[in-house]
């Protein structure tokens, strides 16, 4: 009896991006934006780098006047950065880490509970 064993190519992190669209360039352009510019790259891990964060796990959307982005309020494991807008107040206030951390878990970007 011959008992064969299929091997199968375990799914990378980066195997399909979040966002197929990014660019070199949109990365790039990011990179250069005041929020991103001023992170230390040398914070990244080598299989991790913030680059390719920015590559692969972002996408760039769009979105009409009045279109709801996100509610305040509720949980999400998605951050937010606006480019150029002119949302509302509301919009500015939910994307606060503040609104967004659970009671009890750490804001990664603050070290605080």
């Amino acid at each position: 009896m011959v008992i064969s064993v299929a091997m199968m190519a375990r799914h990378q992190r980066w195997d399909s991006p979040f966002g197929p669209d990014m660019t070199d360039f949109d990365v790039g352009m990011l990179m250069g934006l005041p929020a991103i510019a001023g992170m230390s790259t040398e914070q990244f891990p080598e299989h991790t780098p913030l680059a390719g964060i920015l590559k692969n796990d972002t996408r760039l959307l769009d979105f009409k006047a009045g279109e709801i982005v996100v509610r305040e309020g509720n949980y999400g494991n998605s951050a937010f950065l606006t480019l150029a807008t002119s949302a509302s107040e509301p919009l500015v206030a939910a994307c606060r880490p503040e609104a967004a951390r659970r009671p009890g878990r750490r804001d990664p970007l603050t070290s605080e509970t």
